[in-house]
């Protein structure tokens, strides 16, 4: 009988040990976020989804003038400007935190978020650099040598280590973050490779076989071929890649014209999901998602403070029961 009663507080302990986390939790929306150049005539922006497509702001951030490789840490959107050669910094509502966080850079095409540092490619130096999301060098040759073109290094990151796909060389290299080789083709033999995404123990890489088709070819980790034609993609100038939770999200350019652009979205399994996705898009270039995490639960500690910390999150959670919505 005892316990039982035992078993039962401390089930009841964890319960509102997890009410009052709640309580304490930042709404956090599950978005998408995508670089649209527009155009040469126009300045470009960066527009916000939900994960089912749906616009949330086609012009969340605007007035940018070559957006390119973007990623987010779900509290900040990061942007990379080609030809002004800087990473702006956005709230994930569209405030303009800094628009040169980080400057001087050339040709920066790709982005990688990993704690609290950025790591950027750029194709104009050949180089890949390590900067703090608040701006701060940390190494801006940490990668060099990498063959340079007004082309396409995109990078995806995994634990400890940093993959880079080269479209010049046609292959994916693998370094550690802190910029050691690992293998320098890791995978090779690629044509026209565009984008990156690396989930698991599986890299995807999208190729563009044709200039209205492409592919998306999956390989482990370590490098071997689990599938050369993953799954299709029809669209002129399949280019970048993102992650949203277990779906692959692929930029589809549109050859210029105005609303051609899309973002397709396909599983892990290799089913296509929708290729037109998000449509209605002049001139993509980046493609990036926050789908959002759970919560650990710590151990609490005494009965009466956990208790008394539920009752505060009970009262705030009702406080704030729409201010999610």
């Amino acid at each position: 009988m005892k316990k039982t009663t035992h078993e039962g507080i401390s089930v009841l302990r964890r319960l509102l040990a997890v009410l009052a986390i709640l309580a304490l939790v930042p709404c956090i929306h599950a978005q998408i976020f995508v670089t649209s150049s527009n155009g040469f005539d126009t300045l470009g922006s960066v527009g916000e989804y939900n994960l089912d497509g749906s616009v949330i702001n086609s012009h969340l951030v605007t007035n940018l003038y070559a957006p390119g490789g973007i990623a987010t840490d779900g509290t900040d959107i990061f942007v990379a400007d080609r030809y002004q050669g800087t990473i702006g910094e956005f709230s994930t509502s569209g405030t303009t935190i800094n628009t040169s966080l980080v400057s001087g850079l050339g040709d920066t095409s790709a982005l990688a978020i990993s704690g609290s540092n950025l790591f950027v490619a750029e194709n104009g130096t050949g180089t890949i650099g390590e900067y703090t999301t608040s701006g701060a060098v940390v190494n801006s040759s940490l990668i060099t040598g990498l063959p340079s073109f007004d082309g396409s290094v995109n990078i995806a990151i995994s634990g400890s280590n940093l993959f880079v796909d080269n479209a010049t060389s046609g292959t994916v290299s693998e370094y550690t973050t802190s910029g050691t080789l690992v293998n320098a083709a890791l995978i090779s033999g690629l044509v026209n490779s565009d984008g990156i995404v690396v989930t698991g123990s599986d890299i995807f890489v999208d190729q563009s076989t044709t200039p209205t088709t492409g592919v998306i070819s999956e390989y482990t980790t370590a490098g071997a071929l689990v599938n050369s034609d993953f799954s299709d993609v029809t669209g002129f100038g399949a280019e970048n890649m993102g992650l949203s939770g277990t779906n692959l999200l692929v930029v589809i350019n549109g050859n210029s014209t105005f609303g051609a652009g899309a973002i397709g979205a396909y599983d892990t399994s290799g089913s296509p999901i929708n290729n037109s996705f998000i449509s209605g898009l002049y001139e993509p270039t980046g493609v990036t998602a926050y789908p959002g995490s759970a919560e650990s639960v710590p151990d609490g500690g005494s009965t009466a403070a956990i208790l008394g910390g539920a009752l505060v999150g009970l009262a705030a959670l009702r406080r704030r029961k729409f201010a999610c919505q």
